[in-house]
């Protein structure tokens, strides 16, 4: 029945509703990793130098299928890549709590950034879609919903943990949760994507001015990493907080990070962006130094943690 739906019984408020399910979903399953990562740790028995080298194969996997994932979305249409690469982010989400040794491991987080570079690449041509079909900007409003999962990721995370729950049965529920609002969203999704061509090739050399937009995600994302990977760890290591409120420190990183979302969608010209990026780019290096005070006194992380999250999203 869901395949009978044309293209004109969907309004623009439907795609938008799928569209917004899609990176709810998404956020949702990237969070719910990053806020298990130090009990993924301590059943591993990992010390702080081998979950480094762990946590750069995803990463590693985000890399390598650049290439290939944007030439499979061009080719096979976004509409078809976001259910397969939201299916299988899901899926190798539950393969790290299901993970019993450190080579399983490694393999996990490899696949979930292939498959995540995949389900996000896709996602995001469809908000583009949705956007021209808009003819305003609200791809902030979509990010917006992104971080809002994260928060709400990062607090069912919190909850599992605080309560004991292993991993495996945590990402179990996310896997579930996953594919009942896929069901939901998928149908109502743009079947078509706006200037796609077929024939594009696996890398493209890119220009001066996308090298430079490159560079600025570049150090952005380094902020944003270091932040999503050790958060947790810096909270039980340096914080030395209770084992309930080990991931309160990344749920209050997320729930900022949500509350600023939507502060990029007033900015009317090039130059106003501009100034955005120089203001961003001076808060993060001031933010850098707010861990060393977090150590004399742990309420300060607060601010840290405010500080870096409203930062990143401003760069939206």
């Amino acid at each position: 029945m869901l395949s009978l739906l044309s293209p004109g019984q969907v309004s623009v408020k439907a795609h938008r509703l799928a569209v917004s399910t899609l990176f709810f979903l998404q956020g949702l399953c990237f969070a719910s990793w990053a806020s298990r990562i130090p009990s993924i740790q301590q059943k591993m028995g990992l010390t702080e130098a081998e979950l480094g080298l762990v946590l750069i194969t995803l990463p590693v996997g985000l890399m390598l299928s650049l290439p290939l994932a944007g030439w499979l979305v061009a080719t096979q249409g976004s509409r078809r890549m976001a259910l397969v690469g939201a299916v299988l982010y899901s899926s190798t989400l539950v393969s790290i709590g299901w993970a019993q040794n450190l080579y399983q491991l490694v393999a996990c987080l490899f696949l979930y950034g292939v498959t995540s570079n995949l389900t996000n690449i896709a996602v995001n041509t469809q908000a583009v879609g949705v956007e021209a079909l808009y003819q305003r900007p609200i791809m902030a409003a979509f990010h917006g919903l992104w971080s809002l999962a994260g928060f709400t990721g990062a607090a069912i995370g919190n909850f599992m943990s605080a309560r004991g729950i292993d991993p495996l049965g945590h990402f179990a529920v996310i896997w579930g949760a996953i594919l009942v609002g896929l069901v939901g969203c998928w149908p109502y999704t743009l079947r078509e994507d706006r200037g796609g061509e077929a024939n594009q090739p696996i890398f493209a050399r890119p220009d001066k001015a996308l090298l430079g937009l490159g560079l600025i995600a570049f150090c952005s994302m380094i902020c944003e990493g270091a932040m999503f990977d050790w958060s947790g760890i810096y909270f039980r290591k340096v914080v030395q907080a209770e084992p309930a409120w080990v991931g309160v420190g990344y749920t209050a990183f997320m729930s900022t990070m949500a509350g600023g979302a939507s502060w990029p969608t007033g900015l009317p010209t090039a130059t106003a962006c501009g100034r955005y990026y120089k203001s961003v780019g001076c808060s993060r290096r001031r933010a850098c130094y707010w861990p060393c005070c977090c150590r004399l006194c742990p309420r300060r992380c607060w601010v840290f943690y405010w500080w870096a999250s409203a930062s990143r999203r401003w760069c939206h």
